[in-house]
């Protein structure tokens, strides 16, 4: 890619990697160092021709979570519809055709995020006193 001066590498994270959530410390970790890479790596590039996108889905419709019990994740979770894998992948594809700097998704998640960007301690505080609220029932 830096040798012809152009193309485009997206990253997959998570709407995990963008805000914190009970249970998921280490996972958050793991996705927040994809996020970091991706927004390093768009600067180190982007005078080269290369563009650098990033995906943060929230839970994705998946054989995981046939398997797993999504009532042990954190409560929070289960406030954002999962998305459909079909989605996600075609959030890679338009960020690979165009190069976007971030989509997040679905929309309530990229809400809430913006939300905590504006209003961290807020959001945080909604978040953990919902994830509690559910998790009781």
């Amino acid at each position: 890619m830096l040798g012809r001066g152009r193309g485009t590498i997206v990253n997959v994270a998570s709407i995990v990697g963008l805000m914190g959530f009970t249970r998921m410390g280490a996972y958050g970790a793991t996705k927040a160092a994809v996020v970091c890479l991706t927004e390093a790596l768009r600067d180190e590039v982007a005078a080269r021709g290369v563009r650098v996108a990033l995906v943060c889905p929230g839970t994705t419709e998946s054989e995981f979570f046939v398997r797993a019990d999504r009532s042990k994740l954190p409560g929070a979770s289960r406030l954002l519809p999962a998305v459909q894998p079909e989605r996600v992948a075609r959030a890679i594809c338009d960020a690979a055709e165009d190069g976007g700097y971030r989509r997040i998704l679905p929309l309530l998640a990229a809400i809430s995020i913006r939300l905590k960007e504006i209003f961290p301690r807020t959001m945080h505080f909604i978040m953990r006193n919902a994830s509690t609220l559910l998790e009781r029932k």
